[in-house]
């Protein structure tokens, strides 16, 4: 007869939510996670600009 360990397992969601966890940590953003928009630490300048952009003319028209 073999004894198997009586420890709880997590469901496949918190391992999924824990790995994305860490690598919003392991990219050091993890301050960011909530935000809708391209992450300036991760993005080029060209697209930064594109973003600023786009943000000045609809931010009246984009609810968050």
């Amino acid at each position: 007869m073999i004894e198997l360990e009586n420890t709880p397992k997590s469901s496949w969601r918190e391992k999924d939510l824990a790995k994305i966890e860490k690598a919003f940590q392991d990219l050091g953003i993890e301050n960011h996670k909530e935000e809708p928009f391209l992450l300036d630490s991760l993005t080029n300048e060209k697209d930064i600009i594109l973003k600023d952009e786009f943000l000045s003319r609809h931010h009246e028209r984009i609810l968050l």
